[in-house]
């Protein structure tokens, strides 16, 4: 399992994921994004421009009102890392859409609740 600790005014929070997900978490007025990345083939062929490649979606990110937090290369079943901040969830969607459409990696998430977010979803359950 992930985990991922996100440290702010409020205090800590904690989202393990498993494997093949990623993690999003809400602090404060910004949505935190934790995305997966895996080569697809022509990322893979022009390897050697992945870095450069990164830096451009950092920059097309911001245009788009997202904060590139970090960017890892990683080993394993995924070869990538990425963790953004945005004003919301269809900001922070935009831009993966916008990394992925690059053709270079296929990207996966997915969306966590903190325990404030989750009462309030529970309190609905019954009709509450």
């Amino acid at each position: 399992m992930l985990a991922l600790r996100s440290y702010s005014e409020s205090g800590n929070r904690e989202v393990e994921c498993g494997p093949s997900s990623a993690a999003i978490i809400q602090s404060g007025e910004d949505v935190f994004w934790m995305g997966y990345e895996s080569f697809m083939p022509y990322g893979t062929k022009d390897i050697d421009h992945t870095t450069k490649r990164a830096a451009i979606f950092k920059a097309e990110a911001k245009k788009i009102g997202v904060k590139v937090k970090d960017i890892y290369w990683t080993m394993g079943d995924h070869d990538g890392l990425l963790i953004l901040e945005a004003p919301d969830d269809e900001t922070a969607a935009a831009a993966i859409m916008h990394l992925g459409a690059m053709g270079n990696v296929h990207t996966s998430t997915c969306r966590a609740f903190t325990a404030a977010e989750m009462d309030n979803i529970v309190s609905k359950v019954h009709g509450g």
